[in-house]
């Protein structure tokens, strides 16, 4: 076992000897490996003769004291140790290959030979022929020759064509190849280390055929992902967290099929025939007209989303994921390095993207798309004709949300039918103002016209704009063509990285959580709110953001904590089984200020998912909240000793962090003994005027975050598939949803921290917490905690304002 390893137990379990009155506990569980139940796995309480092992289906029981090692061991697997607390009665525990390290082994340069492949089972499977057929080795009736990866690396000529000519009597060439199910008609020039079997067969019909299966096969690949996430399964995970929380033993979910279903869409409208694979299997289907589809697919898999027209997204599905609504993103037709002999058309959904993006003038200002935190409708004047009787109808089906009402009035977003919808359209034509219909156009004369939806671009227009602004530009217009000339030259030359002035402020509590907080505060007192939502409201929500959004108000209304505990204790019994509520009920506890809750639940969200990095910093940042600086440590320590990567920009980088905070701030209270090399040179380096660290409560949330400094330029963080698809599957590979930033030094002047919603491929809300370190690493560091409900897509909104002035006077 690894010293360091063994030494850090070895002082936790001085630690809880100090602090823990001996108590026997019985202790029951299950062993496996893969997930199928290992017998006779030897369990043994360290420094002590008692022991057990497992029975035929995995299972033991044994009894040991709080603070005392079990060993499980077996021929064949590494040894586990778990440390005993108080709470450790049910542990099921996955065993692992035993491989040798580098150290301890001698490494020649020759690969050692594969082990012989079972023929019965290589010989009957289903492979590819051409013409759409199948060929099944074990029931051909003539004769089949099989190459395992030994055979092949014996083959004498690099050219397989002529190392298997006349090699086989009855299967001679000239051969037809089907490699990895592809047909070649000439042999593939392919690296022996990368064939793993092959067959020669005469195919009937066909002739003298070999298959050919390399690395790159399906099920190769199949294989190779099920080693990596048996690989990353309960691996290196937290000895707390092998408990359920009634005391029962887990189940093993990880890896069990579930439907998933979603809609598919681009410019919000449905995309029907998009391709959705589970990716290294032949398991798929297609959207329906309506752009929707189902599929079945395992936690840890990846789906392969395709189209034609639009760019290839993957998803890793997760032990939460249950529905994936995706905005593709289109393919842009690249020309510059193609050389091509006839006119390349542009598409029309292409002008519309480029169009959508670039900057117009309008009598309120100059706007551009492509800084705004917010959708522009646009319809090119090319689709316009007066083939149409007027202008609104001939928008109908062009913009989004665009409707003509019974009163023969245009509206937007909600259109006639929306209750709330009271203002119809608004109109603007070459910069002239009106809320008539501009009847007069000639349609053909059109340039393009901008629909203008979101409060955020209407907001210049006042009241007359409040139902949406749609621009019209004429080939004609009234601007002049010289100064418009002008003012684009001046675009292309201008800084794009300076802050535009255009994100709206944060607005707190949503429209629709307004009606449920004036029932509450109509029952005249908390007991009489809280019983009301308890019986009668809880269950009608319509989702469990409105249950926190509660938890709040009754801290807020009352000053009274404990009905907020009430509330968040409730929602965390009724979706026991889903990590992201749990989390997101964690988030509130730590706004609120209940830091030993939050531990509780940071817990709750560690036995969900024990292999997640995550898990492993939120329950350690809880404890550091709590001022249990040992425990803290102790929990960052089993993360870097578990041999997980902490390097690049990740959740490793905001562990060290945290844990160079400890060894330069709380290192005697928290009783370090291993030697800690900090990035930082000392405590001085290691400071900062403010950390700001973003946590999310579901992977699948999409975003920017805006850095506004005082010279008003703007720093981008892009959280999107279509910005940074590496990044979020390293997120959920590792299992993390976190980012922190640091501004070392304020200056004199404003900073701006912005963020823009994308969503989350699902209707439910995305919480984010935001945690502001003030004074990062100095004696008079503060913090707060800021946790926001997202739903409303694209509008980008203002989070904070930081100035020297929120800074201690004296930073030494």
């Amino acid at each position: 076992m690894n010293t360091r390893k063994f030494y850090f137990l070895f002082l936790f379990a001085l630690f809880i000897s100090e602090t823990i009155v001996a108590q026997t506990i019985t202790v029951i569980g299950k062993v496996t490996y893969q997930e199928s139940p290992l017998v006779k796995v030897n369990i043994r309480v360290v420094n002590t003769n008692q022991g057990t092992e497992t029975a035929a289906d995995g299972t033991y029981q044994i009894n040991a004291e709080v603070g005392q090692t079990l060993r499980f061991s077996h021929v064949g697997f590494k040894d586990v140790e778990i440390l005993l607390e108080e709470t450790s009665t049910v542990l099921n525990v996955p065993m692992d290959d035993f491989v040798e390290s580098l150290d301890e082994v001698v490494v020649t340069a020759y690969a050692p030979a594969p082990e012989e492949d079972d023929l019965e089972v290589v010989m009957n499977v289903k492979l590819a022929a051409p013409f759409g057929r199948k060929f099944n080795p074990a029931a051909h009736g003539g004769v089949v020759y099989y190459l395992d990866q030994r055979e092949i690396r014996m083959l004498a000529n690099p050219d397989l064509n002529l190392a298997l000519k006349d090699r086989y009597a009855g299967v001679k060439g000239p051969f037809t190849w089907m490699v990895d199910d592809i047909e070649w008609k000439e042999a593939p020039v392919i690296a022996y280390s990368e064939i793993v079997q092959m067959y020669l067969a005469n195919v009937p019909g066909v002739g003298p055929t070999v298959f050919i299966r390399t690395v790159n096969a399906p099920e190769q690949l199949a294989a190779k992902r099920a080693k990596e996430a048996e690989k990353y399964k309960n691996q290196n995970f937290y000895q707390d967290d092998a408990l359920n929380a009634d005391g029962t033993p887990a189940e093993q979910t990880l890896g069990e099929p579930r439907e998933v279903k979603g809609t598919i869409t681009f410019l919000e409208a449905p995309i029907p025939d998009v391709n959705i694979k589970v990716k290294g299997t032949s398991r798929g289907t297609k959207t329906n007209r309506r752009g929707r589809y189902t599929i079945e697919v395992s936690p840890g898999e990846t789906l392969l989303y395709s189209h034609v027209s639009f760019k290839e997204v993957e998803i890793l599905v997760e032990d939460i994921t249950e529905r994936i609504d995706l905005e593709m993103i289109e393919v842009s037709n690249e020309l510059d390095e193609v050389v091509i002999t006839v006119t390349n058309a542009e598409g029309i959904s292409e002008k519309r993207r480029k169009k959508a993006e670039r900057p117009f003038e309008t009598s309120r200002g100059r706007f551009d798309p492509s800084k705004a935190g917010y959708a522009v409708g646009v319809v090119d004047g090319e689709e316009l004709s007066n083939t149409y009787s007027s202008l609104k109808e001939a928008l109908k089906g062009k913009i989004s949300g665009y409707s003509v009402g019974v009163n023969g009035r245009a509206y937007l977003r909600g259109g006639s039918s929306s209750a709330t919808q009271d203002y119809p359209v608004a109109w603007e034509v070459d910069g002239v103002f009106t809320t008539d219909e501009p009847t007069y156009l000639d349609l053909s004369q059109i340039e393009a016209i901008y629909a203008l939806k979101s409060l955020a671009a209407t907001n210049k227009y006042g009241t007359l704009g409040a139902g949406g602004v749609i621009v019209i530009r004429t080939k004609y217009g009234s601007f002049n063509a010289a100064e418009k000339k002008k003012q684009e030259d001046l675009a292309k030359l201008q800084n794009q990285n300076y802050y535009s002035d255009d994100a709206a402020g944060y607005g707190g509590i949503a429209e629709v959580d307004k009606p449920i907080l004036d029932a509450l505060k109509a029952k005249g007192s908390a007991e009489a709110a809280l019983e009301y939502y308890m019986e009668s409201l809880q269950d009608s929500l319509a989702n469990y953001g409105q249950g926190l959004i509660i938890a709040r108000w009754f801290a807020q209304q009352y000053g009274d904590l404990s009905n907020s505990q009430k509330v968040l204790e409730a929602l965390s019994n009724k979706h026991l089984k889903n990590p992201e509520i749990q989390k997101a009920i964690a988030y509130f506890y730590q706004e609120l200020g209940m830091t030993k809750a939050a531990v509780e639940q940071y817990k709750k969200v560690a036995r969900l998912r024990p292999e997640y990095a995550q898990s492993f910093r939120d329950l350690a940042n809880a404890h550091l909240e709590n001022s249990q600086f040992v425990l803290a440590w102790r929990v960052y320590m089993s993360y870097i000793l578990g041999d997980n990567d902490i390097s690049g920009e990740g959740i490793g980088k905001t562990i060290y962090s945290e844990m160079e905070y400890i060894y330069f701030n709380r290192s005697n209270q928290a009783k370090i003994k291993e030697k800690f090399v900090p990035i930082h040179d000392d405590i001085q380096d290691f400071r900062a005027d403010v950390r700001l660290v973003f946590e999310w409560n579901t992977s699948e949330a999409e975003f920017d975050i805006e850095f506004v400094n005082p010279e008003r330029r703007a720093y981008s963080f892009n959280h999107s598939l279509a910005d940074n698809q590496d990044l979020i599957t390293d997120e959920k590979t590792k299992g993390f949803s976190s980012k922190e930033f640091f501004v070392e030094d304020l200056q004199n002047g404003e900073w701006l921290v912005n963020f823009t919603y994308r969503g989350n491929k699902k209707p439910e809300p995305t919480f984010v917490k935001l945690t502001v370190y003030y004074d990062w690493g100095k004696p008079s560091q503060r913090q707060e905690v800021r946790v926001y409900s997202f739903q409303d897509q694209r509008v980008k909104l203002q989070l904070l304002r930081l100035t020297d002035t929120l800074l201690a006077v004296n930073n030494d």
